[in-house]
């Protein structure tokens, strides 16, 4: 369900059967229903508690209404995707190591690995010609998305906030190339809360790195009434003949600086026709 906050803010909530959303203020309210004593019928209205709002009616049941404390809007309340995703990403770090480590000399730093400059190499790649060339290891993207993530989502965040186009599309088909940890998605949810509850999102991410599997699988069950649908594609978007006729938005995320970083810029002028039309 979708409803406003303590805060005025749109949010996620979870089902109930008891707790209603006003279809003019959006908020969440206790609705009770009774059925009516038979020959003692009238007419009996689903009233809002917040702006009193008619949502319905009925000759046959009475209502009985009333306000959620914060307290019961706060247990109610769903977790948003970058939330979920980041928490899974922690849980996993932090109960495994780099004892196994696939680094061209073992991983830097202390003896379980040191994740931070193992991304330093990735991100930096002249500063470090020995160093890993890019998101090899599991563990290391798990800290990526726990460290980065938040600051991604909110750069396109406060792009679309800034976009009149954005803001006029109600059902939200994306195209997401390099989508790795989705932080485009988690983006567009959040704009989606903010300017209206009608919004959806239907989303395919493509990869060339199986490597964020797990994290798609977790993404792929988060289901809201904004996030619809999710689709990834494990695809060398260079080289994959694929349309792109069913989105009217497209994400291209640091796709220029991946091929800068390994060597590849050249690729950027002769690529696939479908990416050359998306830059």
């Amino acid at each position: 369900m979708l409803a406003y906050d303590e805060n005025n803010v749109l949010c996620e909530y979870e089902e109930n059967s008891s707790i209603a959303v006003c279809s003019n203020c959006h908020k969440l309210y206790h609705r009770t229903v009774s059925e009516q004593i038979p020959g003692l019928r009238e007419h009996e209205y689903d009233n809002c508690p917040y702006c009193g709002y008619e949502n319905g009616s009925s000759m046959s049941y009475d209502y009985s209404n009333s306000k959620l404390t914060k307290k019961e809007l706060k247990r109610l309340k769903k977790k948003s995707l970058l939330d979920v995703v980041v928490n899974y990403c922690h849980r996993q770090y932090i109960t495994t190591t780099c004892d196994d480590c696939d680094h061209n000399s073992a991983c830097p730093g202390t003896p379980c690995g040191n994740c931070k400059q193992c991304l330093e190499e990735v991100h930096y790649p002249s500063r470090y010609p020995l160093g890993r060339k890019d998101y090899e290891c599991e563990r290391m993207m798990h800290f990526y998305v726990c460290d980065y993530t938040a600051k991604y989502a909110s750069e396109m965040l406060y792009l679309m906030r800034k976009s009149d186009a954005m803001m006029e599309i109600e059902k939200y088909h994306v195209l997401s190339i390099g989508c790795g940890a989705c932080p485009d998605l988690m983006a567009l949810e959040r704009f989606c809360h903010e300017t209206s509850p009608s919004k959806t999102i239907s989303y395919l991410g493509i990869d060339i790195n199986k490597r964020w599997k797990s994290i798609h699988e977790k993404i792929d069950t988060y289901k809201k009434s904004t996030v619809k649908k999710t689709r990834f594609k494990y695809w060398d978007a260079v080289t994959k003949d694929f349309t792109i006729s069913d989105a009217n938005v497209v994400v291209l995320q640091y796709i220029i600086s991946h091929f800068y970083n390994t060597g590849q810029s050249n690729k950027l002028m002769h690529s696939s026709k479908n990416l050359w039309i998306l830059l």
